[in-house]
C-alpha cells in the first residue's frame, strides 16, 4: 500500500479495493492523505483511533501541533503533542 501512495496522481478511489481486515483500507487512505498533503483525507479513514494516527502522522509531518487538535481522545491529543514538541528540542 504504502508503494501505491507514491504514484502521481493517485485517487482514494483505489483504497475502497484495499480489503479492510487488519486496517489495510485505513492505512491505504493514510498513506495517500499524506503524499498528497491533504489532511481531510484522513477523515475517509474509519473514526478512533486509525483516523487520529492519521491526524498525529500530519501533525508530525508538518511540525504543527495545533492538528493535534482535531484529535478527540485526550490521551491521544496530549501523546501528539508531546510528540510534536520533542521534534522541535
Amino acid at each position: 500500500t504504502k508503494l501505491a501512495a507514491v504514484i502521481p496522481g493517485l485517487d482514494y478511489n483505489i483504497c475502497d479495493r484495499v480489503e479492510t481486515v487488519l486496517g489495510k483500507r485505513n492505512t491505504c487512505y493514510e498513506n495517500i492523505a499524506l503524499n498528497k498533503g491533504d489532511l481531510n483525507g484522513c477523515m475517509k479513514i474509519s473514526a478512533g483511533t486509525p483516523r487520529e494516527f492519521c491526524y498525529k502522522s500530519f501533525a508530525v509531518k508538518l511540525n504543527d501541533e495545533t492538528i493535534c487538535n482535531l484529535i478527540f481522545n485526550k490521551y491521544s491529543k496530549k501523546n501528539c503533542v508531546e510528540t510534536v514538541k520533542r521534534i522541535n528540542q
